[in-house]
């Protein structure tokens, strides 16, 4: 297999495998976006000399396009929600096909160098074409989504920049038939592949029909190096005054593991609020994520003794700190994915559409692996100890939390935070 951007190849080895649904749909996802559009229009330029009449109306379709998508509800919303958009959309397309026909009518008398001949003058259309019909089709399944695919908006890098997006929902049977039907052996690792020791989510989410299948044992000893805490049924992160709840116990925590302390979150909005709560509170260096770079945080953690690192999303995993630098991860709640994602709710309505319960399929499955992944910094070689502190009471009080709780490394459950004391002497 192989031969095109990679060489010929007869074995796939995707390592942190977890992922390979969201890698799918990023190589998938279609923008359209101010910035895509001016890369398309640099690469144009490059070849044929345009009229200015055809500049100006791109550039006025993509001021209308951005003036219309910052009109939504949020900073991340499907594009169905809002009609402004629909309008400026068919103004963008409109004009590109005025760019398309101009092509197609005056490319040889355009041209900013002559060709030697008509293939490379076909070549050279077809390099500048490309782009063109590639945002067209963007643009038009951004407009008339399917079952199949979804359209969303999401803030974008510049000042009053949005971007459209249009992706698959559902990668299954793209990888089925681009990767696992076509290469004569995929090997998937992970340590965070298997849910309660089966890979049924993994499956069908990346369109495995067959695999054989192993779930190795862990070389660790979590019932020995790792404590679990789980917060009273009364903590419930949806609840008004959660910060002010969480804050004594992230506090007294902390106390006890003399610092050294990841302090993880699923929203930046969390993370903020109790940081203002606890950041006078603390008596150890402590850094909040977006105050030096990750790899700066990591070097300034790893070198700082009794570091303590507020963080979110970027830290949840792949991130290695063995040790005794690292011996608290507190993480603030169950990491269920928003259900106000586009991506999310297109792939709970797919599941339900099908007979399936979109929350036990979807929403615990993915909430496992990602809580695996966050317990998995704690232990990172067999002399390591620690104690993960989850803040969500829900976990010990509900169907879904003993679930997810199951799936998690033994380490040995504790009441109170009193219990660690014998595990730091």
């Amino acid at each position: 297999m192989g031969g095109g951007l990679l060489p010929p190849y007869d074995v796939v080895v995707l390592d942190e495998a977890h992922q390979c649904e969201r890698w799918a749909t990023d190589a998938l996802t279609g923008t359209v976006s101010r910035r895509t559009i001016g890369r398309m229009m640099r690469k144009l330029h490059r070849v044929y000399r345009l009229p200015a009449a055809l500049d100006a109306q791109i550039d006025e379709g993509v001021r209308a396009l951005d003036h219309a998508l910052a009109r939504g509800p949020s900073d991340r919303y499907p594009l169905a929600a809002n009609e402004d958009a629909h309008g400026a959309l068919d103004a963008l397309r409109d004009a590109f096909y005025h760019l398309e026909n101009w092509l197609q009518g005056h490319w040889h008398d355009a041209l900013l160098r002559p060709v030697e001949n008509d293939a490379e003058a076909e070549r050279r259309r077809d390099l500048a074409m490309r782009p063109v019909l590639a945002h067209l089709v963007t643009i038009d399944r951004a407009q008339t989504p399917g079952e199949e695919a979804i359209a969303w908006v999401e803030r974008g890098e510049g000042e009053g920049s949005y971007e459209v997006k249009s992706a698959p929902h559902d990668v299954a049977e793209f990888l089925r038939t681009a990767l696992f039907a076509r290469t004569p052996s995929v090997v998937l690792t992970s340590a965070t592949l298997s849910i309660g020791g089966s890979f049924d989510f993994l499956k069908r989410t990346l369109g495995l029909d067959e695999a054989q299948e192993l779930v190795a044992p862990s070389p660790f000893d979590y019932a020995r190096q790792a404590r679990l805490f789980i917060a009273p049924p009364a903590l419930n992160p949806k609840s008004a005054d959660f910060a002010r709840l969480a804050a004594p116990l992230i506090e007294e925590c902390l106390e006890r593991t003399r610092g050294r302390a990841f302090v993880l979150f699923t929203s930046y909005a969390r993370l903020r609020e109790v940081y203002a709560l606890l950041r006078e509170r603390i008596p150890f260096p402590l850094r909040l994520q977006g105050e030096l770079s990750r790899t700066r945080l990591l070097e300034w953690f790893r070198s700082t003794p009794n570091a303590v690192l507020f963080a979110t999303g970027t830290f949840w995993e792949g991130i290695d700190v063995a040790g005794d630098q690292l011996s608290c991860v507190i993480i603030d709640r169950l990491p269920f994915p928003s259900p106000g994602d586009p991506l999310v709710a297109a792939r709970v309505h797919s599941l339900e559409s099908r007979g399936l319960d979109g929350f036990d399929h979807y929403m615990i499955p993915a909430a496992t692996v990602r809580l695996k992944q966050g317990f998995g910094r704690l232990i990172r070689n067999t002399a390591d100890r620690g104690v993960v502190a989850l803040l969500d009471g829900r976990a010990a009080s509900t169907r879904f939390g003993a679930t997810i709780l199951a799936a998690l490394p033994n380490a040995t459950r504790i009441e109170h935070l009193d219990e660690l004391t014998e595990l730091f002497e």
